[in-house]
């Protein structure tokens, strides 16, 4: 069974968290040191959070699925990748940046219940 289709409003705004994410979480990674290390650190957040984004995926989900998974555990690498987002713009930026961000996550998911039910019974 396919996933329920998201509008195309929708789809760029999980394009746009994706990629926000991944910035927090390179920022994260920034800020834990003031070594050299931190380049690393910048660069292995968000290229280890982008690999399971895209490789772990739910067999009838939009593209291909390099290693299926169920839906919980989809929804699971989501949540921890896009929460890492915001905790790390929170951590980075601000308080209220992550707070904000987080906010749009929750209006993803909320205005996408019928994929998330689709998610957790796959």
């Amino acid at each position: 069974m396919s996933a329920p289709l998201m509008p195309v409003w929708n789809q760029l705004l999980r394009f746009v968290l994706e990629m926000v994410a991944l910035v927090g979480l390179g920022a994260f990674g920034w800020s834990l040191t003031r070594h050299s290390a931190r380049w690393l650190l910048a660069v292995l957040f968000p290229l280890t959070a982008a690999v399971a984004w895209a490789t772990f995926r739910v067999t009838g989900d939009p593209g291909p699925a390099p290693v299926a998974v169920g839906g919980w555990l989809r929804l699971l690498i989501e949540l921890v990748v896009l929460g890492g987002g915001a905790l790390g713009l929170g951590h980075s930026f601000g308080r209220w940046v992550g707070v904000g961000f987080a906010a749009a996550i929750l209006v993803h998911y909320a205005t996408t219940l019928e994929r998330l039910q689709w998610l957790l019974t796959s």
